[in-house]
């Protein structure tokens, strides 16, 4: 007999109830979606003594197949229907009919996905086991969810609330990229406009321009942003080791002379100090140079955008990024989901 794996973060079994679907599939549905994706494995029992897991199959495996997804579409049951009629296949294991329902993650703009039409019972998968969200987390998930957060005007704040220095880097930045000198022969007010960080109010009767709330954490001034996002503060240091409790050097965002205010500030200090850390071996291709670090510098360059760009600063947490000797860079939003760490 095949020893099965043990259940884990993306894998459960069950048994199947007498008379269909077992009544926990639902939260397992949920937790899955809400988590990283997984596979529910029906006609696996477990014996708890030894924590092995053995197959004793299903009965009616076509019915229950049919049975899980028409219930799924049914909002009583779960939120939204995530698991395609692809996606649940009949499997033979030592002679025995199993069903295999994956269950993929969805996208942040539909999480959570609750079941029994009530928000409060929201699953997360934590280890093998499904958990139901705190309130914290399901404020999370509504906050991630919510596209509009950061196109939403502020009443009050105006071009004197932005950092220009930072704004004017941007517009370098993006005119180099781009090969496009447009961008640099319009004013601020012109450019936001332009790249749509700041838009018409038009449930105002003068349909007013006003900046939205990522031109503020994006190029805002630091005192501006805290006005907005009470506990925005973005951290870099750089460690000889993760266990030692003094760093070699830092940088904060504070409204001190010298150190970033925003997101981008923030992002253009951190990326050269990254980059003045990392050891960029070459090696020649014929007389050609080839830099191995390029590939490096690629990949945290991405992973420090998406840090900075898709954290949740309405949260109680902080930003703080983390470099040590061994090169590896790691990025944690205290607060965050078990999945987003």
């Amino acid at each position: 007999m095949k020893k099965l794996p043990i259940e884990g973060n993306r894998l459960e079994y069950k048994e199947t109830a007498k008379h269909g679907l077992p009544r926990s599939i639902w939260e397992s549905v949920s937790a899955f979606a809400n988590t990283a994706g997984g596979k529910i494995i029906l006609g696996v029992s477990e014996v708890k003594k030894n924590k092995e897991f053995n197959v004793i199959g299903v009965a009616d495996p076509n019915k229950l197949k049919i049975d899980f997804l028409n219930l799924q579409n049914d909002k009583s049951t779960i939120s939204q229907a995530v698991v395609g009629s692809d996606d649940v296949e009949v499997e033979t294991i030592e002679g025995k009919e199993i069903v295999v329902i994956k269950v993929p993650k969805v996208s942040y703009k539909k999480r959570p996905i609750y079941i029994k039409g009530n928000i409060k019972k929201t699953f997360y998968r934590d280890h093998e086991a499904d958990r139901q969200a705190s309130d914290e987390l399901l404020r999370y998930f509504l906050r991630e969810s919510d596209t509009t957060t950061d196109s939403e005007l502020l009443s009050g704040f105006d071009l004197d609330d932005l950092d220009l220095v930072s704004l004017q880097n941007y517009k370098v930045f993006l005119s180099q990229q781009s090969q496009e000198d447009e961008y640099l022969t319009k004013n601020f007010s012109e450019f936001l406009k332009m790249i749509g960080l700041m838009q018409r109010n038009r449930a105002l009767k003068d349909k007013k321009w006003q900046l939205t709330k990522a031109a503020l954490l994006l190029f805002g001034k630091y005192n501006s942003i805290i006005e907005v996002f009470p506990k925005f503060f973005l951290d870099f240091i750089v460690k000889r080791n993760s266990s030692d409790v003094d760093y070699l050097d830092r940088i904060y965002t504070s409204n001190e002379a010298h150190h970033p205010q925003n997101i981008y500030s923030f992002f253009e200090q951190t990326f050269q100090k990254i980059q003045s850390q990392l050891d960029n071996k070459f090696e020649l291709d014929g007389i050609n140079r080839k830099d191995n670090g390029e590939v490096l510098l690629a990949a945290v360059r991405e992973g420090l955008v998406n840090c900075l760009i898709h954290a949740d600063y309405s949260a109680e947490s902080q930003i703080k990024i983390s470099l040590f000797k061994d090169l590896k860079v790691e990025s944690t939003q205290i607060g965050f989901s078990p999945w987003d760490t």
